[in-house]
């Protein structure tokens, strides 16, 4: 039996399982003859952008079920906001696609994307973020033992300008020349580079310039680009200021970070400088030796009230005792999943004798993570072994940008 005719669709909502953004349909003129759906007439928007040039696109049905075989089709679409693949920021831009071939085994999207803006603006916890997407990339890997539903060959091309970053990282603008994304439904893999043209990155509690350079997404096994990147920031010192330099180089799951000075700092007056102020030697004179050996040497141990009462009386020659800690530790914690090793330094005071007591730290990585986690703590105590516990920790495992809270009912218990 043979089907023809033609059909209206007008003020119609499609979604197809094929892509994830709905199409409006203001009038759809679609013609069935001699076994294919051609599409006459589209008027119509997509991620509020117009969709042109559809008129002509056909699908040829077989002639059992009447089921899709063969695909034509075509569309522009102008000023849309589409976001696919998932895992990549929303785009805006004009957008030439094909879709062609055969069912079920030979169909591929095609085309050609020129992005207006492409800005990642989602905030990031780097260390849970860095895990997401390679775990989400081996999925997909498991995933390429089976067909996907069509390949994909999708170039992209942004003038300076249009691709960026602009959340609690920092702040980076961008470019890309003939950046592909290809593969499949199953298995998404990125090819090209993309121009850093330079921006901002907020590091250890200063405002990092960044430089242009490059990132290179090259290998296919992976999502994360090769960076070739520096960045620098200024230091007032109170003797004179630095210019800290960062270059960083390498996969960026995996980065190569190289630290420099002008005048020249070995690497750990660097580190000092920048979250103190201070190097060394400066922090030696205002009687801090005893903090930077335990830090920069074992990097464990805990100081008594000697050295704290040493610092207080530092402090512009007025009595601060009220404020000074009554211990200071440095802790190091080591963390499995990043290979990296976080240095703690950790105040103590008791406010009200065995009932409140303060705590507050920060803590020095000495991987490739360059943020600085903090945490503070009050405990209110209600036997001597027995207290409430209130928490706030952010770090690079925080589930939120402004850090985590807890509250724990702890015992502790005493073994000779």
């Amino acid at each position: 039996m043979d089907i023809e005719g033609e059909a209206v669709l007008k003020q119609a909502f499609l979604k197809t399982i094929y892509w994830p953004h709905p199409f409006e349909v203001d009038i759809a003129v679609v013609r069935l003859s001699e076994g294919r759906l051609t599409l006459e007439e589209f008027e119509g928007s997509m991620g509020g952008g117009r969709l042109e040039n559809l008129a002509g696109s056909y699908i040829e049905l077989d002639r059992t079920g009447y089921r899709p075989r063969t695909y034509a089709l075509r569309a522009d679409c102008i000023g849309c906001t589409v976001r696919y693949p998932a895992f990549m920021p929303p785009a805006r831009g004009t957008a030439r696609l094909q879709f062609l071939g055969t069912a079920p085994d030979d169909l591929v999207l095609r085309g050609r994307v020129q992005v207006e803006e492409m800005v990642l603006r989602e905030t990031l916890n780097w260390q849970r973020s860095v895990l997401t997407f390679r775990r989400r990339f081996t999925e997909t890997l498991a995933q390429a033992e089976q067909a996907g539903l069509f390949e994909l060959d999708l170039s992209f091309e942004a003038e300076p300008g249009a691709l960026g970053l602009d959340n609690n990282i920092g702040n980076l603008v961008g470019s890309a020349s003939d950046f592909r994304v290809l593969g499949d439904t199953n298995h998404v893999t990125l090819q090209g580079t993309v121009r850093v043209e330079g921006g901002a990155i907020e590091a250890m509690g200063h405002n990092f310039e960044v430089e242009p350079g490059l990132a290179r997404f090259r290998d296919r096994e992976s999502w994360f680009p090769e960076l070739e990147l520096g960045m620098e920031t200024e230091v007032l010192n109170r003797d004179e200021t630095y210019r800290i330099r960062y270059d960083l180089s390498g996969p960026l799951d995996s980065l190569q970070i190289r630290p420099s000075s002008e005048p020249s700092l070995s690497e750990a007056d660097i580190n000092l400088i920048l979250l103190f102020g201070l190097t060394q030697e400066q922090l030696a004179e205002a009687d801090l030796g005893d903090v930077v050996l335990a830090a920069g040497g074992a990097g464990l141990g805990t100081l008594g009230e000697s050295t704290a009462t040493t610092l207080g009386q530092t402090v512009a020659g007025t009595d601060v005792s009220a404020l000074v800690p009554d211990r200071i530790e440095i802790v190091p914690v080591y963390t499995d999943t990043t290979g990296a090793t976080t240095v703690w330094t950790v105040a103590t005071k008791e406010i009200v004798p065995g009932l409140l007591t303060l705590e507050g730290g920060f803590g020095v990585g000495t991987g490739r993570n360059m943020t600085v986690p903090t945490v503070l703590r009050a405990k209110v105590g209600f036997q001597r072994n027995v207290y409430l516990e209130g928490s706030w920790l952010r770090d690079d495992a925080s589930s939120r940008a402004y850090g985590n809270f807890g509250l724990d009912l702890k015992f502790e218990v005493d073994i000779d």
